[in-house]
């Protein structure tokens, strides 16, 4: 089953006296991925910074991507990278789009 991911940038830790965090609205990325028997399938969408980000569209773009074998990725498991839960996906998924 495919599972989504949507990274966003921050603008400001704080809002005011609220301590409510502000995202912004331009830009960011839709993961979509897999995660059968240790292995892990995935295929990114990414929002432009000057179009408003919409889950949508990115959850559309990255699952059609995800179904191609062309423009997803598979990272197999290896003695440093485990994948057990989806929490550390989304852990690892978050450290390798953030460096790109």
């Amino acid at each position: 089953m495919c599972k989504f991911l949507h990274i966003r940038r921050v603008i400001s830790p704080y809002f005011h006296e609220a301590q409510v965090e502000v995202v912004s609205n331009k830009g960011g990325v839709t993961v979509a991925y897999e995660l059968v028997e240790g292995t892990l399938r995935y295929a990114v969408a990414r929002c432009s910074e000057r179009d408003n980000f919409c889950r949508k569209t990115g959850r559309t773009l990255a699952a059609g991507r995800l179904k191609s074998d062309r423009l997803s990725t598979t990272v197999q498991p290896n003695d440093g990278i485990g994948f057990d839960d989806h929490g550390h996906v989304e852990n690892y998924l978050r450290n390798i789009i953030g460096e790109q």
